[in-house]
């Protein structure tokens, strides 16, 4: 097994590049698929902000909130 934290990594990485955007989306969706952690989801929610979506953004935030 890897550590998880290659993915957030890189979809961190992916994330501050607007050209990059969609894999930035694929790599943060894959991790959270991968394990449903916090961390993978604010990851996740942080993407779709720098991507212009506030509301999917939002809605991913409170959903991680919400498996505490």
């Amino acid at each position: 097994m890897q550590p998880s934290f290659r993915l957030e990594t890189l979809a961190v990485y992916h994330a501050s590049r607007p050209d990059h955007a969609d894999l930035a989306l694929a790599v943060a969706q894959h991790d959270t698929e991968r394990r449903s952690s916090t961390e993978a989801f604010e990851v996740l929610s942080w993407v779709h902000l720098t991507r212009g979506e506030p509301k999917q953004a939002l809605a991913t935030s409170n959903s991680s909130r919400r498996r505490l």
